[in-house]
């Protein structure tokens, strides 16, 4: 029958662009797996890359605040020690004791009992 031979080629005729197109699949998946497989290793090394940079990025953030801490320690003990200058300059000297003369702490006992005061002036006057 010429019918199953034109068809059996007809099939035949199918199969090979099949064939090629399952090879050409095959070829395309395999650099699509190259080309996936080499995008993955990009990103990994981009990861990479961008980890290092965070972790230097980390460490000039760190030294940058452990400096800035060691200066306000240093600035805070400066103010510290002007304010203890200043309370310090604040602070009532003692002045030096005085020397009274007798006469003197006569006078300012007399002065402490007023009610003996005209009596004193009497024994003086008279």
């Amino acid at each position: 029958s010429p019918l199953r031979v034109n068809s059996a080629r007809a099939d035949l005729g199918q199969e090979v662009p099949a064939l090629s197109d399952a090879l050409g699949a095959k070829g395309l998946e395999e650099s699509a797996s190259a080309a996936s497989k080499a995008s993955y290793e990009d990103l990994v090394t981009m990861l990479r890359q961008q980890s290092e940079e965070a972790r230097e990025n980390s460490a000039v953030f760190t030294r940058a605040l452990q400096s800035q801490q060691e200066q306000y320690k240093e600035l805070f003990a400066e103010m510290q020690k002007v304010l203890q200058s200043i309370a310090q300059q604040q602070k009532p000297q003692k002045s030096p004791p005085m020397e009274l003369s007798a006469a003197t702490i006569q006078t300012l006992a007399s002065l402490m009992q007023p009610s003996q005061l005209p009596e004193t002036i009497e024994q003086v006057s008279g």
